[in-house]
């Protein structure tokens, strides 16, 4: 096997709680996953760096991480699409 292409397709992967050394580097990744699996991933919530630190923050972080922690999900996650049309189906009874 191709050492180039194993290399790619790890880079490929996303794992919870895998590190990544700058946010570009965190972006570009998710969007490659998107690119493969054909879905779209949004910010749910998060934390920057700025603002735990006003919460009492101690350790060194990575300025251009610019985020402490970021929860992405995919942006159907939870969603529920009623097959319902709004209208009452014509019944006749005898």
């Amino acid at each position: 096997m191709d050492h180039h292409a194993n290399a790619e397709n790890q880079s490929l992967e996303l794992e919870i709680g895998k590190e990544f050394l700058s946010l570009v580097e965190l972006e570009n990744a998710i969007s490659k996953y998107e690119n493969k699996t054909m879905s779209n991933f949004t910010k749910f919530s998060s934390r920057t760096i700025e603002g735990a630190r006003k919460k009492g923050l101690k350790r060194h972080i990575n300025q251009m991480l610019e985020y402490v922690a970021i929860d992405y999900r995919c942006v159907r996650s939870g969603e529920y699409k009623t097959q319902s049309t709004g209208i009452p189906p014509q019944q006749r009874y005898n």
